[in-house]
């Protein structure tokens, strides 16, 4: 791996053999990945001797474009025109730089399972069963999980669904894990909580089955498609077993290369995240608590409007037995009616509420205390990387100046150096300690991962919200409109009997 150094010196190089001579850096990228595919888009990659002959090969190959660029930038500069060139150079330098500043890493490349190549996945859960304890279990419920297009069935534990998500934390150590609500206890299947518990695991499993990393793994796959409890639970043990990841190189991606750049921007962007996922939180929470309160208000209205129908109900049976064949009665009857649908329409609405609302900012709140939980791992490795250089860095400081070679950690060739290295101050800071300087460059690679999987994770997650908010407003929007149009026909009801009243009225 290149040190900061060797990137700035092969930085410079291209700068001035490529930029200021007027080649073109898109092109020079593209002759770049010609010679060594999509590695040669990466800077580390190249050996500074490599780097000189490509260079030397889209120059000779480009000889011509090259001056007639450098004719052209003269002549522009003779014209008085260099705000033109500079703002040329500027995006010329700006795409070099951005070929440059990118440091990668090889690392483990992820699973493949029979869900890879699939393109639609939905995965439904039903049929809850409760499973009977006996003197030494206790009894639990299991659900029935159906993945297509691939048809599979497999009963799952509400329990399974959390050490799914666990397992997937420990070993994805680069991913923002969907969140999973803690466990409230169900009293049989046919308690409320049972219908709500469902409807939070669908969103659990399909969001993992959404992710462009996740969906591959072997470990999902295996929850989804493993019949037999026993085999399961084999299979829960094995991969408990697995050690998590502890360096950059052991994280599991697709491509098999992990971004381990730093760079200031990121890290403001990184901070900007963390407070942005705390005041979002915060006003979900806000949000939840106003819609609970509403609905209070709608229940309240609903019994309300219960008891004045039991007056209106009673009023029409009292009045039909003295007001046999009246139209008044029609008035009363749909009355009693109206206030029925009423009634349907706010418990309608609360059921919409508590499923498309509350439940929906519930899961964006865990979302982003999950993004937060994340920021908190990035933000330990940051500070660890840090207090680590630093102390390294304090500690080659006073072994240079107390010249106590020994204590260096050198190889022998390097020893033999020594009047060498005690002129150069900056070449035995590099040279000295080099088993505790590959941790500290270990910490960094880390450090570096976490920062931009968390920038990747965060932007993944944006992209969902914006299809999550359109689906969400879409269906609450249509099932409220379904129950309007049903309270509208009853009160068309009663104006069509007010009308034939006062057609009776006004004949007699």
């Amino acid at each position: 791996m290149d040190n900061d150094n060797d990137v700035k010196e092969k930085q410079e190089f291209l700068r001035i053999h490529i930029l200021e001579k007027g080649y073109d850096a898109d092109e020079f990228m593209e002759f770049l990945e010609t010679l060594k595919g999509e590695k040669g888009l990466k800077i580390e990659n190249w050996s500074k001797n490599d780097l000189i002959q490509a260079v030397q090969q889209f120059t000779k190959m480009n000889e011509n474009i090259g001056n007639k660029n450098q004719i052209n930038n003269n002549n522009i500069e003779k014209n008085n025109i260099k705000e033109e060139i500079n703002d040329e150079e500027n995006i010329v330098n700006n795409n070099i730089n951005h070929l440059l500043e990118q440091e990668f890493l090889q690392c483990r490349l992820t699973e493949k399972n029979g869900l890879s190549e699939e393109k639609n996945v939905v995965i439904k859960i039903s049929q809850p069963k409760l499973v009977e304890g006996n003197f030494f279990t206790k009894s639990y419920i299991t659900y029935l999980i159906e993945t297509n297009p691939i048809g599979i069935q497999v009963r799952r534990r509400f329990s399974d669904f959390f050490w799914l998500h666990d397992i997937l934390k420990s070993l994805y150590i680069n991913i923002i894990i969907p969140p999973l609500n803690k466990k409230n206890y169900i009293y049989g299947i046919k308690d409320d909580q049972v219908s709500k518990r469902i409807r939070k695991l669908e969103k659990f499993i399909n969001e993992i089955a959404l992710h462009p990393l996740l969906k591959h793994s072997q470990i999902f796959y295996d929850f989804l498609t493993i019949r037999d409890d026993k085999d399961f639970m084999r299979k829960k043990d094995e991969y408990n077993k697995i050690i998590y990841p502890k360096k950059a190189e052991e994280i599991k991606t697709l491509t098999g290369e992990i971004n381990i750049s730093v760079n200031y921007d990121k890290e403001q962007y990184a901070d900007k995240i963390k407070t942005i996922s705390e005041n979002n939180e915060d006003m979900m929470k806000r949000m939840i608590k106003e819609y609970k309160y509403l609905i209070t208000q709608l229940q309240n209205v609903i019994t309300k409007i219960k008891k004045i129908n039991i007056i209106w109900d009673e009023f029409y049976k009292k009045s039909n037995k003295n007001l046999e064949g009246e139209i008044i009665l029609g008035v009363y009857y749909s009355f009693s009616k109206f206030m029925d649908n009423w009634t349907i329409l706010y418990e309608t609405q609360i059921k919409l509420i508590n499923e498309k609302i509350r439940e929906y900012f519930r899961y964006i709140k865990n979302e982003y205390h999950s993004i937060r939980e994340y920021y908190t791992v990035y933000e330990a490795a940051r500070n660890t990387f840090k207090k680590s250089n630093f102390k390294l860095t304090e500690t080659k400081e006073r072994l240079f100046e107390e010249k106590k070679i020994d204590e260096w950690g050198l190889d022998k060739e390097d020893l033999e150096n020594k009047i060498l290295l005690f002129r150069d101050k900056e070449l035995s800071m590099e040279k000295m300690l080099p088993e505790e300087t590959n941790k500290v460059k270990d910490k960094k690679k880390m450090y570096g991962s976490y920062l931009n999987s968390l920038i990747d994770e965060y932007e993944h997650i944006k992209s969902l919200n914006r299809k999550r908010h359109k689906d969400n407003v879409e269906s609450f929007i249509k099932e409220m409109s379904n129950a309007t149009i049903n309270f509208h026909v009853s009160l068309n009801e009663i104006i069509g009997y007010i009308d034939t009243l006062k057609e009776d009225l006004f004949i007699k």
